[in-house]
């Protein structure tokens, strides 16, 4: 008759390997058949790092520091873990202690070791350098040169801006270099000017904003001269970035006599003889011809922002 299967029976065998400094252990595992032949039980292994007794004091002034009401909470909680943790440790193979084994052999690695090591500081990335770097995604704006998607404000007529920044798609020019540029870049050592284009909104189809762009350190008293250039045309704009300026600066072509054009500067919220008025994007400060509504609309828009400002 075969013996009671008491469901609460625990059969264990246990062994210890001692574990070399330096040297790789290699565990020959022989487990001896499970009883009621069952097939499913695997060994553990595991390994016991011996604490020192200035840890222990560590962690006794650790605990001795806490104030909190609910610290004989915690305190039973965690005496509770770790009893069973011994138990656990009890009930499986375990290897020999440092001690018991002689120098040399046991566990290498020490407790105290294993928790003052601190994970590896995260590395500093440099976004100018690495910005300029990747060949693909959007240009990283810095504060140190001149953008042309963050045009500056318009109004300051004399005074230089102490500081730049990086236009959209733009090159910026060296500390030393020229007074005038664009972001198409230079040629013949002069900078490049092209026409650009764009239609005013998706609900005002019919009107699209012609006009021609730089960035300067500096205002301007008049456009660059663009007088070969075969696109202009009568009614384009031209558009001054100025240097720690918000609002740029804005001319418009009134006529071309003999060749040259005649420049009018003009301000945000002029009309025109269609009835639009001119108006300068919140974001990428470009000039835009757009109906007379939707212009005043921004205007007070951007002066109650100023004013909560």
């Amino acid at each position: 008759m075969s013996p009671y299967r008491k469901p609460s029976a625990k059969f264990i065998f246990q062994a210890s390997v001692p574990v070399q400094t330096n040297v790789t252990t290699h565990i020959d595992i022989r487990v001896p058949s499970a009883p009621w032949r069952k097939k499913t039980i695997q060994p553990t292994i595991t390994r016991r790092f011996k604490v020192h007794g200035s840890d222990a004091g560590r962690r006794a002034a650790g605990r001795s520091r806490r104030k909190h009401p609910k610290d004989e909470a915690t305190d039973s909680e965690v005496s509770s873990s770790d009893d069973d943790n011994a138990s656990r440790r009890s009930v499986t193979p375990t290897p020999l202690e440092g001690d018991s084994t002689g120098p040399g052999v046991g566990s290498s690695i020490s407790a105290s070791r294993l928790r003052t090591q601190s994970p590896r500081p995260e590395p500093f990335i440099d976004l100018k350098t690495h910005g300029s770097r990747k060949g693909k995604g959007r240009a990283i704006r810095s504060l140190s040169v001149v953008s042309g998607d963050e045009p500056f404000n318009p109004s300051s007529s004399n005074g230089s801006a102490s500081t730049l920044r990086v236009r959209g798609g733009s090159v910026p020019p060296p500390a030393d270099g020229p007074a005038i540029w664009t972001r198409f870049g230079v040629q013949n050592g002069e900078p490049v000017f092209v026409k650009e284009h764009r239609h005013s909104s998706t609900t005002d189809k019919d009107c699209i904003t012609h006009w021609w762009e730089c960035n300067s350190r500096e205002p301007l008293r008049e456009p660059p001269d663009i007088k070969d250039k075969s696109e202009l045309a009568s009614g384009d704009l031209f558009c001054n970035h100025v240097a720690g300026v918000d609002m740029p600066q804005v001319w418009i072509c009134s006529a071309i006599k003999n060749g040259h054009p005649v420049w009018k500067p003009i301000a945000e919220g002029e009309d025109r003889p269609d009835g639009r008025k001119l108006s300068i994007t919140p974001k990428t400060k470009k000039p835009s011809w757009v109906k007379a509504q939707w212009c005043v609309k921004q205007m007070v828009h951007r002066t109650s922002q100023a004013s909560r400002a």
